[in-house]
């Protein structure tokens, strides 16, 4: 049997690297590299992969077990390939513009036809296959597949996987996938896992799918993870109290460890620990199950202002409070109890404490696009989870309350929060209006207008001040299904707090 699977191979890497230059100006840019890769084109060119190189049909990506590289495609797909992998772009043709990328608009001539030789992937359908779905297939040595509009996970094991077999293993993490073969066809929705054999063996679900998927390709011991990268919003304070706030960003980063993913839905924090300061085109990594990995973006490192691409990993420190919505996929969770890895742009790590603050954060769904938010009309939300409020001093409280409402008219939310923390007998409430909403980010942030802290031994009350940052989940229909945003207080005598919540849209405008 491993004779016959090694021919199948070598046969079909043969006709892969056989098929004609398919007319296109260009089929895709690499937009990351970690660790070494190899690009062979069609013309003999044998070369090693770098980030904004271009690509097209025909062209075939190799990389090391080291290697990861990420690559988007004219019409808006993404592909991430993992270590020990062989990928051919079998045939790909594009008519459209960036513009028609991002609407999912596609022409019937074109194609996005690729070929995994051995190694494994995760797509997330472009244009061409959101509009014509027999416009997209992957051919590997045992089935191919196809889609029906998706976000999944690929694995070829040319030998035994762990904890797996030899074969293929697909999982959906949203939208579906279909694998076909001369036995027999599979059709998998999100959260199912499928496993065909070989190439006469037709296609089944998988039972230990998801271990392989995550644990790696090959053989025992390699690993990765299911990342995503999440576009940024946050809110909260450095060190010294100020203001910061990290805007959205497109492009993945890396850690050492090379994890790589998707553009998901938006993501706001509230932080409180030395170092965060304003930046831009920062980038999140979160795995599927909920935990954010890290997060950067160019932020300054020394006291003249000179900035790199910083990088927050995880590293020692705890999650706490970590849940998700069901219905809308939103989830949150907090960090705390450890040191923060920070990784500059030469790869330097070092760690930084997070003593007794915490750093909260809530994200829309893993995958979800940035929704079209409507124009007119309003909406309420209700309360559905969040993290207990930290302050500075590593005191946890509790949320009594938030609120959020949103005025697309006036393109405008307003926001409540009100929480007590026992050890300091205080109960912290905090209101906002008007605070402007960035339509096409689906964002919104600002300042709250009113942070007032009571004494609840004496009653008596003082002033403060704060900020949130957030972002709307939904459609592009104009479809609102959610909201999330993260907060952080500080009464102007040395103590901040700082929280995360998550909100469901109680009558969707737009939304029957």
């Amino acid at each position: 049997m491993n004779k016959h699977f090694a021919l199948t191979k070598g046969l079909l890497l043969t006709a892969m690297l056989m098929l004609p230059m398919i007319v296109s100006a260009e089929a895709g840019k690499v937009m990351f590299v970690f660790g070494q890769a190899w690009l062979d084109s069609t013309d003999g060119t044998h070369q090693e992969v770098v980030k904004g190189m271009s690509f097209d049909s025909g062209d075939h990506f190799s990389t090391a077990a080291n290697g990861r590289v990420q690559l988007r495609m004219a019409d808006g797909g993404l592909i991430a390939l993992r270590p020990s992998t062989e990928f051919v772009i079998e045939e790909f043709s594009y008519a459209g513009s960036d513009a028609d990328a991002d609407a999912g608009v596609a022409d019937s001539q074109d194609r996005s036809f690729f070929g995994l030789v051995k190694g494994g992937f995760r797509s997330i359908t472009g244009a061409i296959g959101q509009k014509d779905k027999s416009a997209y297939r992957v051919r590997t040595p045992v089935a191919t597949i196809g889609i029906r509009g998706t976000d999944y996970d690929a694995v070829f094991c040319e030998t035994a996987c762990e904890p797996g077999n030899i074969g293929l293993y697909v999982g959906v993490t949203e939208g579906g996938v279909v694998l076909t073969n001369a036995a027999g066809s599979l059709e998998l929705g999100p959260g199912q896992y499928g496993y065909v054999a070989d190439e006469d063996s037709a296609p089944e679900m998988s039972d230990d799918g998801a271990d392989v998927l995550a644990s790696g390709i090959g053989s025992a011991g390699e690993s990765e993870e299911s990342d995503a990268v999440v576009q940024v919003a946050v809110s909260g304070t450095d060190g010294s109290g100020q203001s910061a706030s990290l805007t959205e960003g497109d492009e993945v980063q890396a850690s050492q460890s090379g994890q790589i993913g998707f553009a998901a839905g938006p993501l706001a924090t509230a932080d409180h620990f030395s170092g965060v300061t304003s930046g831009s085109d920062a980038s999140v990594l979160m795995t599927d199950d909920g935990d954010l990995i890290q997060f950067g973006g160019p932020i300054p490192t020394d006291p003249q202002g000179n900035t790199s691409d910083v990088i927050y990993s995880v590293g020692s420190a705890e999650i706490f409070d970590r849940g998700e919505d069901a219905a809308s996929g939103i989830r949150w969770g907090r960090w705390a109890n450890g040191s923060i890895s920070v990784i500059d742009g030469s790869g330097t790590s070092t760690d930084q404490d997070l003593g007794n603050s915490s750093l909260h954060w809530v994200t829309g769904s893993v995958g979800q696009p940035t929704p079209v938010l409507p124009t007119t009309g309003s909406a309420s939300f209700t309360l559905v989870g969040n993290t207990n409020p930290t302050d500075n001093s590593g005191n946890v409280g509790t949320l009594g309350s938030a609120s959020l409402s949103a005025d697309f008219d006036r393109q405008t939310v307003d926001a409540d929060v009100s929480l007590s923390m026992d050890s300091n007998n205080e109960i912290w409430s905090a209101s906002a209006t008007d605070i402007a909403i960035d339509n096409a980010d689906a964002t919104f942030g600002g300042s709250f207008d009113d942070v007032t802290v009571t004494d609840t031994t004496d009653g008596s009350a003082s002033q403060g001040d704060g900020s949130l940052s957030g972002f709307f989940t939904g459609d592009g229909n104009g479809d609102v299904s959610g909201a999330g945003f993260g907060y952080s207080l500080d009464d102007g005598q040395g103590t901040s707090v700082t929280g995360a919540a998550a909100f469901s849209a109680d009558d969707p405008p737009g939304g029957e």
